[in-house]
């Protein structure tokens, strides 16, 4: 007897590990899973249990129940400015964003076929297409620009040296606010990229699972210090302010995957759903709503019914929607403190971002411009370059969140699971669902943290850190 390849090929979920062995200790913050610290609306709950003894025990419709699909419908009306009937869409609900995910996949591409991936990209995307029979092609976004600019090298330079004639690129996969980086895809890159696919007739898959943490800030330096604000608060369901509102379906090729788990606290009732272009039949009288239908069919045959009658009840209740808020807000002020001191930490020398965020750290700074950030991560390595190199020998990231976890009570995700070398040390600091209304806790935390990769880098590059508090990291180098 065998397992399959693919099985085997995926990568291993060290998120879970991890959790698993440092979930339960109370002394440890947990800033490893990608989750909020909140659940559904009170009020939410207590509306389903009143109405789940309607439900029966019997099927329900495989799109999605009725009241709920027009409930989205509403919803991506007010937020995010799409009619969907007058721009020939449809609406899909799915157990979970990641399960829209795979249903997405499965109806575009066929086994052999590629998919292009960014990264760091979110882990899931990439084991999402191993498990599909797909190739995943990963494109550095860093050694570009842009993301779009990483497209646009590989179609004009590598796509047919890549790409055996065996194979077919089928889809551009990003993800905006972007898990594991916190970066945000501005509406002209969106663009961009719908382009290239449009040129190239590519699908374009769009993961916006985190659609309301998407904040706007100003860095200002005063006296040699350097502070953070928040511009606009995170955007409520009465819609994002028209500059920043994000475009879709465009060129009637961009699928848009939207999850209940982040901004309604609802990741364990697994409720997502897909938005695409209803497109004339494409193939054997079929067209992508079909075959998305076909696989929700085939697969799960449709979401818990008592799980999408609470997403009907958070969406329609006004209380509900005004409770979220509040706490939505409460995570900007995690995600503020927790860049604050990430930017302290990089003029310290104890740790670098992503090349976009360093550039962020660089221009705003010296002209207060307004820049996005989104979720609620921090990307960071923490190990810096050694005489130009990245890597250090006999260091990894999975021991440095061991190392972490175990002698400075902090737990975060490695960076290898979204795409990058382990000897690199990349994290993944999550605050959505630490610390929760206790921001001397968290500051408390990412001071631990900080001494914990101060201690890291002097065990594996001799790096003495003289002191760590939240006002000021000096770093003396005895290399």
């Amino acid at each position: 007897m065998r397992i399959s390849r693919r099985g085997t090929l995926a990568p291993r979920a060290h998120v879970d590990d991890l959790e698993a062995a440092y979930g339960q200790r109370k002394d440890v913050c947990q800033m490893c899973a990608g989750s909020v610290g909140y659940g559904p609306a009170p009020a939410a709950l207590q509306a389903v249990s009143r109405l789940e003894e309607h439900l029966g025990g019997g099927y329900g419709p495989v799109a999605g129940e009725s009241a709920l699909l027009a409930n989205l419908r509403e919803k991506l009306f007010l937020h995010n400015g799409i009619d969907v009937d007058a721009q020939r869409a449809a609406v899909l609900v799915t157990a979970g964003a990641n399960q829209a995910f795979v249903n997405v996949l499965l109806a575009v591409a066929d086994s052999g076929d590629a998919v292009i991936l960014f990264a760091p990209y979110y882990f899931s995307h990439y084991s999402a297409a191993l498990f599909a029979g797909l190739r995943p092609i990963v494109l550095n976004s860093n050694s570009h620009e842009s993301v779009a600019g990483a497209l646009q090298y590989y179609s004009e330079n590598l796509l047919h040296s890549e790409v055996p004639s065996a194979e077919t690129v089928r889809a551009v996969v990003v993800c905006t606010p972007c898990n594991p980086t916190g970066s945000v895809l501005d509406n002209a890159e969106l663009w961009k990229i719908a382009h290239i696919c449009e040129a190239h007739d590519w699908w374009l898959i769009i993961d916006e699972a985190y659609e309301h943490f998407d904040f706007e800030m100003q860095l200002l330096e005063r006296d040699g210090e350097l502070t953070l604000t928040s511009i606009v608060s995170p955007s409520c369901l009465t819609g994002l302010p028209q500059r920043i509102r994000r475009p879709y379906l465009m060129h009637n090729r961009s699928i848009h995957i939207f999850s209940m788990s982040k901004s309604f606290g609802m990741a364990g009732y697994r409720v997502g759903y897909i938005l695409c272009p209803q497109t004339a039949p494409i193939q054997d009288g079929a067209d992508l709503f079909d075959a998305l239908v076909r696989v929700n069919d085939t697969i799960v045959t449709h979401a818990s019914r008592q799980s999408q009658l609470l997403a009907l009840c958070v969406l329609r209740d006004p209380a509900c929607i005004s409770t979220l808020q509040s706490r939505r807000l409460r995570v900007l002020l995690s995600v503020r403190e927790l860049y604050q001191f990430a930017f302290k930490m990089v003029r310290a020398g104890l740790i670098e971002l992503t090349p976009s965020m360093m550039e962020v750290l660089r221009t705003c700074q010296r002209n207060g411009r307004p820049f996005r950030i989104g979720a609620f991560y921090l990307f960071c390595r923490a190990l810096p370059k050694r005489n130009g190199s990245t890597r250090v020998a006999r260091a990894s990231d999975l021991e440095l969140c061991h190392f972490l976890a175990d002698s400075y009570r902090v737990l975060v995700a490695p960076g290898s699971i979204f795409g990058t070398d382990a000897r690199e040390c990349w994290i993944r600091v999550s605050v959505g669902a630490c610390c929760c209304n206790d921001i001397h806790g968290l500051r408390d935390a990412l001071r631990r943290l900080a001494a914990g990769i101060a201690a890291f880098q002097e065990q594996k590059l001799a790096r003495k850190v003289s002191s760590v508090d939240n006002d000021n990291l000096v770093v003396s180098t005895t290399f």
